[in-house]
């Protein structure tokens, strides 16, 4: 599993759910409860150990974590989806597929999925 999550905003969490309980008890970090929604990362700042245990039980889709920062805006990949580099101009050089930028699809706010 990978514990780095990045939001559309920019925003990285470390996934701590199994050193959780330990980090709150020290005070070393604030905690937050992460999910995703189906459309996008939600995050929500642990204040209490009850919270702590409710985040817990929950499923695979929920992770306590802790916040890194946020990344720079020109750090931040553009998503593609699934075919949407299918139709264009592409080079193979050494395992490698590229592909001109102009001709591919990017997700945004404005785009079908």
């Amino acid at each position: 599993m990978n514990k780095l999550i990045v939001t559309t905003d920019g925003m990285v969490f470390y996934s701590v759910t199994k050193e959780s309980e330990k980090i709150m008890r020290n005070h070393l970090f604030t905690l937050f409860k992460v999910y995703h929604d189906g459309n996008e990362w939600q995050s929500k700042a642990i204040l209490n150990e009850a919270e702590l245990i409710q985040a817990k039980i929950n499923d695979y889709s929920q992770h306590v974590c802790i916040c890194l920062g946020t990344l720079d805006a020109s750090m931040i990949l553009p998503c593609l989806p699934d075919g949407r580099w299918n139709n264009a101009a592409s080079v193979v050089h050494d395992g490698f597929v590229y592909v001109k930028a102009n001709d591919l699809l990017f997700c945004g706010n404005n785009l079908e999925k």
